[in-house]
């Protein structure tokens, strides 16, 4: 309203041009303020109704909650189509946990630092199974939910609890095996590597005195 008041202010007598803009300036820069204000209120109101649906639910509430609301999620991208529920499975697994991992890369706390470290090693176990569990589970109607569910309780604090019970155990297990086998495997490509790098050296050499014989040649002739 104020911007429309301005906009039909008409400029009185020996009021010039500058002034009347700058009028408009103003009565433009004292709605934006207000329009400001107002946005400032309604997040305050939003944030204050926010912090008091979490009180009220507690902690246990609010995790059920978006459980609750990733699952309907899943239900409707369900009757969508099944890629859309894919590409919700994979943006869930790896798009919040990159940014928030690069947060911890660029803080200094060593807690969310092993926690995303963490995090990555257990998906990393999850993906080497999840193939057999879709081919044994996907027929389930809600599986596609609890898996949504197990990678949001994963990136919370699961994969501690995950890593601690069972990852760990089976890597320790095999850890003295797997050494062995990547330092043999390194040492492999290292001497294959080594001898493509001598291959490729003695062809440059055959290959430059090959040009220069033949430089020779034509200059004698």
């Amino acid at each position: 309203e104020d911007l429309q008041h301005g906009m039909n202010v008409s400029p009185g007598p020996g009021v010039t041009d500058n002034e009347e803009i700058m009028g408009f300036v103003d009565v433009v820069k004292d709605f934006k303020r207000r329009l400001s204000c107002r946005v400032s209120q309604e997040q305050d109101r939003l944030r204050s109704g926010v912090d008091q649906a979490q009180s009220a639910l507690g902690p246990a509430g609010c995790t059920a909650l978006r459980y609750a609301l990733a699952a309907a999620m899943l239900f409707v991208l369900r009757r969508v189509g099944q890629k859309y529920v894919r590409v919700v499975t994979v943006a869930t697994a790896t798009v919040l946990p990159v940014y928030k991992s690069f947060k911890a890369l660029e803080g200094s706390d060593g807690s969310k630092h092993k926690r995303w470290l963490t995090y990555w090693v257990c998906l990393g176990a999850f993906g080497s199974l999840e193939s057999s569990l879709d081919r044994l589970l996907g027929f389930l109607p809600s599986y596609t939910a609890l898996k949504l569910a197990l990678l949001l309780w994963l990136q919370r604090s699961g994969a501690l609890v995950v890593y601690a019970l069972s990852v760990r155990r089976a890597l320790k297990g095999v850890e003295g095996r797997a050494d062995a086998l990547i330092s043999h495997v390194t040492s492999q490509v290292e001497e294959g590597m080594a001898e493509v790098r001598a291959s490729v050296q003695r062809g440059r050499q055959r290959m430059r005195a090959l040009v220069e014989r033949e430089t020779k040649h034509v200059h004698q002739q």
